[in-house]
């Protein structure tokens, strides 16, 4: 019964995983938003992310930064080693598959009404440990991140995929938007 306790999941892990609606964890709320870090993957859910993400954060006038985490491995034997380090303004510059998700992020955020300026970032390593490193170093006010379960989506398949979305909600220093 105790173990249970100890892996149980919060009130707000259980939400992310059952709402079909955003939802804010709200953790050290400062008095102004500054900086906001939002994830994406090139995965479709993403749009939905970006686009209301942006509808919700753009009247702050925050500074946003668009994350995207890539392995620290090549996936295939070319010379892909410029693609392990790539930044995110390289990445689009070079035209590769995820500066063109960059560049296509921002300009839904754009399309949202965010007018402050938005910065692409690329981190390469695992997923959850990229994030949390950028969170404590670029001192974001606010984390925005799709969540892991998708209304119509087969469930079968979320369970094969790694759920960072709810580690996320208990690891970070900041507050959590999950879209």
């Amino acid at each position: 019964w105790g173990l249970w306790l100890l892996k149980s999941p919060t009130a707000g892990e259980r939400l992310a995983k059952r709402l079909e609606m955003p939802l804010l964890v709200a953790r050290d709320v400062p008095g102004e938003m500054k900086r906001v870090l939002v994830c994406s993957s090139t995965k479709d859910p993403t749009e939905l992310t970006l686009h209301l993400g942006g509808k919700l954060i753009a009247p702050s006038g925050a500074l946003v930064c668009v994350l995207h985490v890539m392995s620290q491995l090549a996936l295939v034997y070319t010379p892909a080693e410029a693609d392990l380090r790539d930044t995110g303004d390289t990445a689009i510059q070079r035209k590769t598959p995820e500066g063109k998700h960059l560049l296509h992020a921002i300009e839904i955020l754009q399309q949202s009404g965010v007018e402050s300026l938005v910065f692409p970032r690329i981190r390469h390593g695992l997923v959850l440990d990229e994030i949390v490193a950028e969170l404590r170093e670029g001192r974001y006010d606010l984390l925005v991140i799709g969540a892991h379960h998708r209304p119509g989506y087969d469930p079968r398949l979320e369970k094969l995929a790694e759920d960072v979305t709810t580690d996320l909600i208990s690891e970070v220093p900041c507050s959590v938007m999950v879209i």
